[in-house]
């Protein structure tokens, strides 16, 4: 497989693992003038309060809602020890022209190395800011569906509501969407936000390559793991061992890939996110919603963050190598090479040249006939076949009886391979011997008598009838070349440690 379709199917490995998140957060959205989305308001009995959150030694009151056992979390609040910012859509949000998905906000992330303001206000401030007033249970109405929050462009299915003019959402969902971890101490009303420990492995030009990231496409590639052990007879941790190492050099790829992608300028623009968003809200659909989509990523020990992080890198890199390399083609003094030494390989298929006599199941205006018309014309059929076998001319009654006027235009019958028509008529004119006729034959457009007129039989296609289909195999190779040269290149001009 060559490196463009290597890419192709490391994003679609990824669109395999799903996401954290559901495909219908929009779902009951209702359309308001100019197409604009306009609030669906529920009543809930929630608390209203604060919490302490802690990350990095950083203390940070934050917004909350409590409600069906769940913590929602301010979004902005949030954001200020994560070092993102939440771009929220101006006035009621409508549906992105690409994707047709409602956004709300995008979450993007800044370098750690960014200054970025803290809140230092204090609870009772953080509270009033949004008009919230700390208390205990009561009744408040909330906006379910504000829309989708995206994460620098890709849906995070972070299942937000809005109150106050406040996007919430669940803690624990954006913070496996970071790729962090959350503890929740409900007597205390504190949040620990932490990295998962991890150990590096090496770095391409200061980026590391961690564990985790070994161990996630170890997860992608479980299954296949998991036969490769048993057909083997040996553990799975054996094989998985065995696979690390090239999983290692393929993170190193990709690595370096988007290095050079960034560099080259190369980002993504809304269509390619509308791509990525359709396949994620597939993927979740097929694990028959968020439900089974969320634990089977809870069994692959794979948090949303990863994903986030892979897919935007491999896409990135998908399209990055189709624009490097879209431009190269095979010219004709190639494709003539390659078919002088491959040209037994392009086989036109064996053909036939057949009349045949036709008893339509549709009238003159291509309206079928009714059921006791088929019948008519199935004791026609057996009728003129009889004729046949005792001596009649099947010419003549062709002429006199097909509903197929093909004949008047090629009387010497129609060819065809055997993909091109009915399945149905195919194997009966490929039963017979030159000069035979078959039985009554049903297909969907009627029932026939075929009579077989010549075998042509298959043969190597001349370098003309060749040329469309060596094309893009040859140009594939040669995009492929092209472009591992360049990886070559680029790999030698980095920085690339192993641990």
């Amino acid at each position: 497989m060559n490196k463009i379709s290597r890419k192709l199917a490391a994003l679609l490995m990824c669109s395999a693992m799903a996401l954290y998140g559901a495909a219908s957060v929009a779902a009951e959205s209702v359309d308001g003038p100019a197409g604009e989305v306009q609030p669906f308001l529920q009543t809930v009995t929630a608390d209203i309060d604060s919490v302490q959150l802690t990350y990095n030694g950083e203390l940070q009151p934050v917004r909350s809602l409590s409600f069906n056992n769940e913590v929602y979390v301010s979004l902005d609040d949030l954001c200020v020890p994560l070092r993102c910012r939440v771009i929220a859509s101006k006035g009621a949000p409508a549906p992105d022209r690409f994707s047709g998905l409602t956004v709300a906000a995008n979450i993007v992330l800044y370098p750690h190395s960014q200054a970025f303001a803290s809140v230092s206000a204090s609870i009772d401030e953080v509270a009033a800011a949004a008009d919230l007033a700390a208390s205990d249970q009561q009744s408040i109405e909330i906006d379910p569906n504000p829309g989708i929050v995206t994460f620098e462009g890709i849906r995070a299915f972070l299942h937000p509501i809005a109150y106050g003019n406040v996007l919430f959402a669940p803690a624990a969902n954006v913070a496996g969407s970071l790729d962090k971890r959350i503890e929740y101490d409900s007597t205390a009303r504190t949040l620990d936000l932490s990295d998962y420990r991890d150990i590096a492995l090496g770095t391409v030009n200061g980026d590391l390559i961690r564990q985790r990231d070994i161990d996630y496409f170890m997860a992608a590639q479980y299954e296949a793991i998991a036969n490769d052990a048993a057909n083997q007879g040996i553990s799975k941790e054996e094989i998985a061992k065995r696979h690390s190492g090239d999983i290692f050099d393929q993170i190193v790829d990709d690595l370096v890939i988007y290095q050079k992608a960034i560099d080259d300028n190369t980002y993504l623009d809304p269509l390619d996110y509308s791509v990525i968003n359709s396949n994620l809200s597939r993927v979740v659909d097929g694990y028959g919603g968020i439900a089974g989509y969320a634990k089977h990523l809870q069994e692959l020990g794979v948090s949303f963050g990863q994903v986030l992080k892979m897919y935007r890198m491999q896409y990135t890199n998908y399209v990055f190598a189709n624009r490097l390399v879209q431009q190269i083609q095979a010219s004709d003094e190639e494709i003539g090479q390659y078919y002088a030494q491959h040209g037994k390989d392009y086989m036109a298929p064996e053909k036939l040249r057949v009349n045949h006599i036709l008893l339509s199941f549709h009238d003159e205006n291509g309206v079928p006939v009714p059921d006791d018309k088929k019948a008519e014309l199935k004791a026609k059929a057996d009728d003129l076949l009889k004729q046949i076998r005792a001596g009649a001319d099947y010419y003549a009654l062709m002429k006199k009886n097909s509903d197929d006027k093909y004949f008047e235009q090629q009387p010497r019958g129609f060819v065809f391979s055997r993909g091109e028509v009915d399945p149905a008529f195919a194997d009966a004119a490929f039963s017979l011997q030159v000069g035979g006729v078959s039985d009554v034959v049903e297909t969907k457009f009627g029932y026939h008598i075929i009579r077989l007129e010549e075998k042509i039989p298959a043969r190597p296609k001349t370098l003309d009838e060749a040329r469309d289909s060596i094309l893009p195999d040859l140009t594939a190779a040669k995009q492929q070349q092209t472009f591992n040269d360049f990886l070559q290149q680029w790999k030698a001009s980095k920085y690339i440690v192993k641990f």
